[in-house]
């Protein structure tokens, strides 16, 4: 059996399931129609699965070697019904490739960090995001489940930085299959620590680093992660008060360096202590330096310069993950 995944012009990856055509019978003047069952590829939004038709070659040549136009099948025809091999560890496939692994289980790097990076930012996504029907119609989607070795995917439409793409919800069963068809067409794999400088980068903010009980989520800017319309949930009347008063005291922005400084360092303009450094990443051959921090709002804003920890010089800039926030308007509000 064979799997493969095809990417369309918009970037969407669906992923087919079908047999190969068996070898053609022997000693037989009947043909069956193997090509027209194997030339139907499913569309994309089709879940299904198949087995291996195994028939040994007595059999075969018993059952086509007929001249009569009513064959009779013999009682049990020996099917092969187990399921396809299936990676259950996606770590020992990973390492098969030259992923660097942590004590913890942690793919920590493939030895690509760089042009993990550049793949990222150069983007394969294009045009608008769609999917074509059995009709040949085409509709906007946010997500949709195929069948891989008999097991469903969810692909959804965007992922956790918010850059254009597609997230993959499955199994573990069906992990090592997914990965192994991804790369096989040309994706370029990311461990932690190029992700890591990825997130710093674009600005998201991370459990432990920016989003800790020292900082609340409008000071993180996740505009978008909160409702002022919804029902009662927790902290709700908090933030309701900070966004009616005004009284976001702090915020989160990208700090551009010009040398290395560590994650908790302070944060001065004029000699004061303004914020504190979160987080640090050096981008591509080490040659950039860019990290995460929280600046009071009447101290700095974008464009000025900072100095963080010992002399350190820095420049305030917007970061694109915050950017994409939207704060509601003051109607919004009232």
């Amino acid at each position: 059996m064979a799997n493969a995944a095809t990417r369309s012009c918009h970037g969407y990856y669906s992923f087919h399931y079908s047999p190969p055509p068996p070898p053609p019978p022997r000693q037989s003047n009947l043909s069956l129609p193997w090509s027209s069952i194997s030339s139907r590829r499913p569309s994309p939004n089709y879940a299904f699965r198949t087995h291996k038709l195994s028939l040994s070659s007595t059999t075969t040549k018993t059952l086509l070697s007929s001249s009569s136009s009513s064959l009779t099948p013999p009682s049990a025809l020996p099917f092969d019904l187990s399921p396809p091999p299936i990676d259950h560890d996606l770590l020992d496939t990973v390492t098969v490739v030259g992923a660097k692994i942590s004590e913890d289980g942690i793919i920590e790097t493939f030895d690509n960090d760089d042009e993990a990076l550049d793949a990222v930012e150069n983007g394969v996504v294009g045009c608008d995001t769609v999917f074509v029907t059995p009709t040949a119609r085409t509709i906007d989607i946010a997500h949709a489940w195929i069948m891989v070795n008999g097991m469903p995917i969810t692909v959804a439409v965007g992922n956790i930085i918010s850059e254009e793409g597609f997230s993959l919800l499955m199994s573990p069963a069906a992990a090592g299959s997914v990965w192994k068809t991804l790369l096989s067409r040309g994706a370029i794999p990311m461990g932690s620590k190029a992700w890591e400088t990825f997130r710093v980068f674009q600005g998201r903010p991370a459990p432990g680093k920016e989003l800790t009980n020292e900082y609340n989520v409008l000071e993180a800017g996740l505009w978008n992660a909160i409702s002022l319309n919804k029902g009662c949930y927790k902290g709700q009347e908090t933030i309701s008060r900070l966004v009616t008063y005004d009284g976001i005291k702090q915020r989160l922005w990208g700090i551009r360096l010009s040398s290395p400084v560590e994650p908790g360092s302070p944060i001065t303009v004029d000699t004061k202590k303004v914020g504190n450094l979160t987080s640090y990443a050096a981008g591509r051959n080490k040659s950039e330096h860019f990290g995460l921090g929280y600046i009071k709002r009447r101290a700095a804003s974008e464009g000025d310069t900072v100095i963080v920890g010992d002399n350190i010089v820095g420049t305030v800039v917007e970061v694109p993950y915050l950017a994409r926030q939207c704060p509601p308007s003051k109607s919004s509000t009232s």
